[in-house]
């Protein structure tokens, strides 16, 4: 029966979605967990990502630990290449407030949101905004000797964009790039190849939230009975099951 009902209901009146919305309320749309617990949202962001998992804190929870490494070592220069409405962007430039933040994303409405989150909380001094990512924008943005931190997810462009050949300052740069195999399986092997030698690599992979990640005040006696909703409210939606690479320059600056 609920699979004869499921199709003719509107997704908004479904039993998850409902569920979803009181989580989300919940939060007062601030971030509530991870290491950029504390940025606020902003009501033009639920138009363009699926919300949720930012503001419960768990959205790629898999990169916690390079991420606090990151944020430990205060980079004063980070660049995010795929900045979508700026979750990494705001995140780390509240969380390291020396940093200067430069921000690359093709979609414009994504743009003015990465601008509109940064104003709101208090960083747009120190964030920049532009558009498509060429080599060469890469290239001038990593810079040279300065200590700087590329975070990028641009599915599948990391095979013309990171190569140390056509971008040298990559060889002194922390890199966190997600890796999409799906688009070309050849990716992997490839992004190691180039930087073996002058990085180590961490290969990170995606794993299965529980409910132990959930990070609200479960209610006495709504953990066992409604893990399965608590724990699908961090579902990310991914297509495929993801990996990152944290990859750090084996010799690095002192700080």
């Amino acid at each position: 029966m609920k699979a004869m009902l499921r199709p003719i209901i509107p997704l908004r009146y479904r039993p998850q979605a409902i569920f979803d919305h009181l989580v989300e309320k919940s939060t007062g749309d601030v971030v509530c967990g991870g290491p950029f617990e504390g940025v606020q949202y902003i009501d033009a962001a639920r138009q363009q990502i699926r919300l949720l998992p930012r503001l419960l804190g768990t959205y790629e929870i898999e990169l916690w630990k390079p991420l606090q490494q990151a944020i430990d070592r205060g980079y004063p220069r980070i660049v995010n290449v795929g900045a979508g409405e700026g979750y990494y962007v705001v995140g780390l430039a509240r969380a390291i407030p020396a940093a200067e933040v430069i921000a690359f994303e093709d979609n414009r409405q994504r743009q003015e949101l990465i601008r509109m989150m940064a104003e709101h909380n208090g960083v747009g001094d120190r964030v920049q905004v532009h558009g498509r990512c060429e080599v060469a924008d890469l290239r001038e943005a990593v810079g040279g000797e300065e200590d700087c931190l590329l975070v990028m997810d641009v599915e599948g462009a990391e095979m013309a964009l990171l190569d140390p050949q056509v971008a040298p300052g990559l060889s002194r740069c922390a890199v966190l790039v997600e890796i999409h195999d799906f688009v070309d399986e050849s990716l992997s092997a490839v992004i190691r190849s180039r930087f073996e030698a002058t990085h180590d690599i961490v290969e990170i992979d995606q794993r299965a939230r529980t409910l132990d990640d959930f990070p609200l005040r479960v209610p006495l006696g709504s953990g066992h009975l409604l893990s399965k909703r608590y724990v699908k409210s961090m579902d990310e939606g991914r297509p495929a099951r993801m990996n990152w690479f944290y990859m750090t320059p084996k010799v690095q600056s002192r700080r």
